[in-house]
């Protein structure tokens, strides 16, 4: 009886390390079907909205700024395999030319927390990483506040291009221009851009761009 729990034991154990071995292949063959495509051009954008027609309004501005045709078509980049095994629904890659655009969308602060890890595990494939910010959105217990705040001030940290596209004039936070204006000098580009009277993505993704240099 010992020898048959010993036995299983080692079985159980062999058919672990074979999961392990199989899940580890399968990241690092997506993995490497992305750095495959790596180019100086490639680019990652995380998108912190909470609202699906905003969020959709700001991809269209990112595609139309690199001229990436509207339709997934040709240029969309499935990333299947990446989706699924690192949890990253809504990660959609696009290819144009010499470029691989790559956009993430976060509806609260925990997913926006969860896309500044990716970005540090993928800078060495995406060399150029940015964030376009609502400011009003849920944080992590869900109460929506202007938690934009805290991703101008984790993009500084990161020392990463990030732009704020809000609609203030129905929340009372009249005091975001400032901020913005005194926080811009700790970035490393001397400057984070604030469009808060309308949301103005094409603008934002504008102003994110000259950012890159």
């Amino acid at each position: 009886d010992i020898m048959k729990i010993i036995i299983l034991i080692q079985l159980y154990c062999l058919l672990s390390m074979l999961y392990l071995a199989y899940y580890l292949q399968t990241i690092s063959k997506a993995l490497l079907d992305i750095t495959e495509e790596k180019v100086m051009g490639s680019i990652i954008i995380l998108i912190v909205e909470d609202k699906d027609d905003e969020a959709v309004t700001a991809e269209t501005a990112i595609k139309k700024h690199f001229g990436i045709p509207m339709e997934d078509g040709s240029s969309y980049l499935g990333l299947a395999n990446l989706r699924e095994q690192l949890d990253l629904p809504s990660w959609r890659g696009y290819k144009n030319n010499d470029r691989v655009i790559t956009v993430m969308r976060a509806r609260n602060l925990t997913e926006a927390k969860n896309g500044f890890d990716q970005m540090d595990r993928f800078i060495t494939v995406f060399p150029k990483a940015g964030i376009l910010t609502d400011l009003m959105f849920p944080g992590t217990t869900g109460i929506m506040q202007a938690n934009g705040i805290e991703i101008l001030l984790t993009a500084i940290e990161k020392k990463l291009p990030v732009v704020m596209c809000s609609d203030t004039n129905h929340h009372d936070v009249g005091f975001v221009p400032l901020l913005a204006k005194m926080l811009g000098p700790a970035h490393p580009s001397g400057k984070i851009p604030a469009i808060l009277d309308r949301k103005d993505w094409d603008r934002a993704v504008g102003e994110l761009m000259s950012m890159f240099v």
